[in-house]
């Protein structure tokens, strides 16, 4: 007896580009669009806006290019061209994928990042939001424990981290650009007892954060400032070290 085979298209599974993007957190729909294209769509919410990001990706995951629809996105919005596409390089329009200069992580973050600069009135061409964001697990699988605030001079990310029962809200101040900037702790202060030389702990009384260099207690940003995307994990090791500190009495080596 014989079987008769249904002919459908010898496509190659994309195994590389849904690994990247699976392993990431993402849990949008897959789609085969051709041999070598891709494409993952998925819901995205905040503060009760709804946007839908579509991922369009090479099989290799290595490059890609994101839309994002919404009924109250108008054309001329900042960041995003006529076709709804996300300008996904500070300096560069990717029109289509082939021109892509970013993997298809990076371009589901800046896709999200996107819709969270829309929904808290942040610039999405602020490099510093951009590296806050991108070292905050914009998965969203562990959810945001951080604000973001824009002053006259300075963006401002307040992060709340609990470290054994010390719990710490670290201020980061930087320049629009990240390439200036520098932390804070005020809260920290407060664990040490009358006394007690602050500085051991690596905390001024100022509330700055002694990231090493030449930080001191009345630094600025512009003086003292290094780039926001290594005072990022450095601050969240002086949090861990300094309850550690507090706990103990001697400092933690990394």
């Amino acid at each position: 007896m014989s079987q008769i085979k249904s002919k459908k298209p010898n496509y190659k599974f994309p195994c590389k580009a849904v690994r990247r993007y699976r392993n990431s957190g993402g849990l949008g729909k897959f789609k085969m669009m051709s041999k070598r294209k891709v494409s993952f769509s998925e819901k995205y919410s905040l503060n009760g806006t709804n946007y839908t990001i579509e991922i369009i990706s090479t099989g290799f995951g290595d490059k890609a290019i994101s839309t994002i629809t919404n009924p109250n996105i108008k054309a001329n919005e900042k960041g995003i061209n006529e076709d709804g596409i996300i300008i996904l390089d500070f300096d560069t329009l990717t029109p289509n994928l082939k021109n892509s200069t970013t993997d298809i992580i990076d371009t589901w973050y800046r896709a999200r990042f996107w819709c969270w600069a829309r929904e808290n009135n942040c610039d999405v061409n602020s490099r510093a939001a951009w590296t806050f964001f991108k070292n905050s697990d914009p998965s969203g699988q562990e959810g945001n424990n951080w604000s973001y605030e824009k002053s006259q001079r300075f963006e401002k990310f307040y992060e709340d981290i609990n470290v054994g029962g010390y719990y710490l809200t670290i201020t980061y101040v930087s320049t629009e650009c990240g390439e200036y900037s520098l932390s804070y702790c005020r809260d920290g202060l407060d664990y040490i007892d009358d006394g007690v030389n602050s500085e051991d702990g690596h905390l001024f009384r100022s509330g700055t954060i002694c990231l090493g260099y030449s930080s001191g207690g009345n630094s600025g940003v512009y003086d003292s400032g290094q780039p926001l995307e290594w005072v990022i994990p450095r601050s969240r090791y002086w949090a861990v070290a300094f309850a550690y500190w507090c706990e103990y009495g001697n400092w933690m080596d990394p």
